[in-house]
């Protein structure tokens, strides 16, 4: 699957944002800790406003967290142009 991917987060109400994002990291987080070698393991966000999140699977996250990414209905994506406009999260 050598591909990126990307989880797009929709915070209907701003109260919701935080809670979402945080519930987010921390299983994303429970996954990463899970797996052996995570060198080839990069994951990136970006916030949209108030309203969206967007996380980046690199081609290595995105093979060794596909069950992840498809429990969270991911959609492959160019590799993002700039990815220092980004925040890395792994």
């Amino acid at each position: 699957m050598m591909d990126w991917f990307c989880v797009q987060i929709d915070h209907p109400r701003i109260r919701v944002k935080r809670a979402m994002d945080i519930t987010f990291r921390n299983m994303l987080r429970g996954e990463y800790l899970s797996l052996g070698d995570r060198d080839n393991i990069k994951v990136y966000r970006k916030s949209f406003g108030q309203w969206t999140d967007c996380y980046f699977f690199s081609p290595g996250a995105s093979e060794s967290l596909k069950i992840f990414i498809d429990f969270w209905d991911g959609i492959p994506v160019k590799e993002p142009a700039d990815l220092s406009d980004l925040e890395q999260i792994f």
